[in-house]
């Protein structure tokens, strides 16, 4: 079953505000995956 996760944008370090100021946008990054049935293969 893929599962997708939806991260919404932000702008930070504006001006003399530093970390202390930050901006949202109406933007999002969406990532979706999904587990295969045998697992990631790891080996040599």
């Amino acid at each position: 079953m893929p599962v997708t996760v939806r991260v919404p944008a932000s702008s930070a370090n504006l001006g003399p505000g530093f970390d202390s100021l930050g901006l949202a946008l109406d933007v999002h990054d969406v990532v979706t995956g999904e587990a295969l049935p045998g697992g990631p293969d790891v080996g040599p």
